[in-house]
């Protein structure tokens, strides 16, 4: 029977992160890596040390009184006059919406994976990152924590319970393997599950301020048995960009599998970075009688967003001031993250290269620059260089994103100007 001999992988999975409805590991977990190194190639991986979640313990809550305060604390940092100002404890329930503010102390730079349910956004350092404001059981994103204090501010505070933990990710290339789907191997194809055309789909994150050039291999689903699955193919991801984010794919099946036979097959993938030896594998449990595990999708109908795919690209521009420049990264990682979380699709983070604005076929959207506008202004617009573009003059007119969602606004003037009340 192709489907016995379950004991040995079923035992190297327990602790991993499983597709379907079991809940997700509070945190990556190295020694299952180690377990799956060991399985297949018969090593073990020379892992460092996991640090201990950092789990801030008192909050300071705002309830600013209108929109345009929480835009200026977005922006500026500006503290709204005549807000309710109050302590809560982590694990406390939250009733009313607001801000939340906290210092985080670390004793060196590192970067940390931040998880925020019930947040829209959590700024570190003045820096944007989405949360999981619907509670779907996300692990979050990499940040960067530097050394010394930290300012952490959460917006668009949900009702619920207040827990928001920073923990280490360990190696440089992370997947996030309570995000993984599966679909259509090609544009097009049959959506049913099983098929034989299935593709594994994996987002990768870089927790590293440098950027990472991603190495991809996987193997095909095999039925739980003594033998593990081999990892046999490749799939070179190539560059992403810092704290970025990629999505990558593997086939699921071989011509003539006797996977249909089984209730459950594994397949195993694996990420690695160039110049990091700490590599993630994981072991995927998929369900062959259960539902293809998807994410939440919604299909915007405005421009720019209804355009957005994984042939998209958000180009952010390295010249002008240095302040700008570095906001143009952080707003484009920003808007990557929140198409992502809203719509399923993953565009890729690129900076400006001859490369990428030579690809006049695909959509560009570009993060930066511009001369011409006024400070405390972005400004959306269609230009000779991109389809469409943010672009500011200073480094508060880049960080109205974060407070307007203009890739989700209904841009119908060229060009449509925002700026702080």
């Amino acid at each position: 029977m192709p489907c016995s001999g379950l004991a040995v992988l079923l035992l190297l999975v327990q602790n991993g992160s499983i597709v379907g409805p079991s809940p997700p590991p509070k945190r990556y977990d190295p020694e299952h890596d180690a377990l799956l190194a060991r399985a297949w190639d018969r090593r073990t991986l020379p892992l460092k040390e996991q640090k201990d979640p950092i789990r801030p313990e008192v909050w300071r809550v705002r309830s600013s009184p209108d929109s345009d305060a929480m835009l200026r604390y977005a922006v500026r940092g500006e503290i709204g006059i005549g807000d309710e100002v109050r302590e809560v404890r982590a694990g406390e329930n939250l009733t009313r919406l607001g801000v939340a503010e906290t210092i985080v102390n670390v004793s060196e730079a590192q970067v940390r994976f931040v998880r925020a349910p019930g947040v829209e956004t959590v700024l570190v350092n003045g820096t944007g990152f989405i949360g999981d404001p619907e509670r779907r059981g996300d692990l979050g994103v990499p940040v960067t924590l530097e050394a010394g204090e930290n300012r952490i501010v959460l917006l668009g505070l949900r009702s619920g319970t207040l827990d928001v933990e920073f923990w280490d990710p360990v190696p440089r290339l992370v997947m996030a393997t309570w995000a993984l789907e599966v679909g259509p191997s090609l544009p097009g194809g049959p959506r049913e599950w099983p098929n034989s055309w299935a593709a594994l789909f994996v987002p990768v994150f870089n927790a590293d301020p440098r950027r990472a050039y991603m190495n991809f291999t996987y193997g095909r689903a095999k039925p739980p048995g003594a033998r593990p699955p081999s990892l046999a193919k490749s799939n070179p991801g190539g560059f992403v960009a810092p704290l970025g984010l990629r999505r990558v794919s593997s086939y699921l099946f071989d011509v003539g599998t006797d996977a249909w036979e089984c209730e459950e097959v594994l397949a195993p993938i694996r990420v690695s970075d160039e110049n990091d030896d700490a590599d993630h594998r994981h072991l995927v449990p998929l369900s062959m009688t259960g539902p293809a595990p998807r994410r939440p999708l919604r299909e915007p109908t405005h421009w720019p967003v209804a355009s957005i795919d994984a042939s998209t690209y958000f180009v952010y521009e390295t010249w002008g001031p240095s302040d700008v420049a570095r906001e143009a990264l952080a707003t484009a990682r920003y808007c990557q993250q929140l198409v992502w979380y809203r719509t399923g699709r993953i565009p890729v983070l690129v900076p400006s290269h001859p490369e990428w604005e030579a690809r006049s076929d695909e959509l560009i959207i570009r993060f930066g620059y511009s001369a011409s506008e006024p400070a405390g202004v972005l400004v959306a617009r269609q230009d000779e260089r991109a389809k469409f573009s943010l672009r500011a003059s200073d480094a508060a007119g880049m960080r109205l994103v974060y407070a307007i969602d203009p890739l989700f606004s209904d841009i119908t003037e060229n060009p449509t100007r925002f700026k702080l009340p």
